[in-house]
């Protein structure tokens, strides 16, 4: 019994159930309280994601058949230890790998109607998916290199960096002042073994890095484990990909060419680390941190 046991399925009338599995209008459906925040006496508010909880549904059926109590009944005794699949249907259908967390009571208000409240499910960690999110443009959340007072986020580094506006957001004109989606880490002149690095709570993510002559081949890590190996900077080709996608698109007018890594990965705590491996055959020296978005 794993994320295979699918609670709700799409096509459920296809598969001959002479019930609707899906919840009553009404439920609820939230993050996991997983941020925390600091108040100090003075200055800033500082924030981070502390736990890797996810998505928690409160889930109703109102005068549903004795078929779907059975079923909520039965989900609940068999994955106290593990977990399954239910889809939001009415949320582009994305699915949710978690179990339930509360024991199911059943009311009896009519005859041959069950009634059944406030049932909570709860998305597991590091649980094994059967369709990964992947829609970055409606689920999608930026880490960007700073804050929105201009103060560093990627703070793990090791090397001479800076932040600057990223040429390639300065030549689509997306933005006309310092603003943390504008703003990438640059190291101009990378020793081999400088790095970058920023931690999320989600999904999978995405990382768009430009093309230019003056930057160098570096090594992505997500969670101290390669995804690229030996990405060129000055060309946008690597040696090797491990289970994710690299996006080419070449230069248009004064756009640079830019490159975008895809990584799609379980719900947990994730780190994503670039390291500096070699200058690129052209002499560049250079490497980038761009902002991070990720699906959660």
């Amino acid at each position: 019994m794993a994320e295979t046991d699918i609670f709700n399925p799409t096509n459920w009338q296809a598969l001959g159930f002479a019930f609707n599995p899906n919840p009553s209008y009404g439920f609820t459906r939230k993050m996991g309280a997983n941020r925390q925040v600091q108040r100090p006496r003075f200055g800033i508010y500082p924030s981070r994601d502390v736990l890797n909880g996810g998505h928690v549904f409160s889930l109703s059926w109102l005068n549903t058949d004795i078929t779907t109590a059975e079923r909520i009944s039965s989900f609940y005794h068999n994955f106290k230890a593990g977990y399954f699949t239910l889809i939001d249907q009415d949320y582009n259908g994305r699915q949710y790998v978690g179990r339930f967390m509360t024991e199911p009571e059943i009311s009896h208000p009519a005859n041959s109607k069950y009634t059944i409240q406030g049932v909570v499910f709860e998305e597991m960690p590091r649980a094994r998916m059967l369709q990964y999110p992947t829609n970055f443009a409606v689920d999608g959340h930026p880490l960007f290199v700073v804050d929105d007072y201009i103060n560093p986020l990627a703070a793990l580094m090791q090397g001479g960096w800076v932040t600057q506006i990223s040429p390639l957001v300065a030549a689509t004109g997306s933005s006309s002042s310092i603003t943390p989606a504008a703003i990438e880490a640059y190291n101009q002149t990378a020793a081999v073994g400088d790095w970058a690095a920023t931690g999320y709570v989600g999904f999978g993510f995405q990382m768009v890095f430009r093309i230019a002559a003056n930057l160098g081949v570096v090594h992505i890590l997500l969670d101290n484990n390669y995804i690229v190996e030996g990405l060129d900077l000055s060309t946008g080709n690597a040696t090797q990909l491990i289970g994710d996608t690299l996006t080419l698109t070449p230069s248009v007018g004064s756009v640079p060419a830019y490159v975008t890594l895809s990584e799609i990965a379980v719900l947990d705590a994730h780190v994503v680390k670039v390291v500096y491996a070699a200058n690129s055959t052209g002499g560049g020296t250079g490497m980038i941190f761009p902002p991070l978005t990720y699906i959660y």
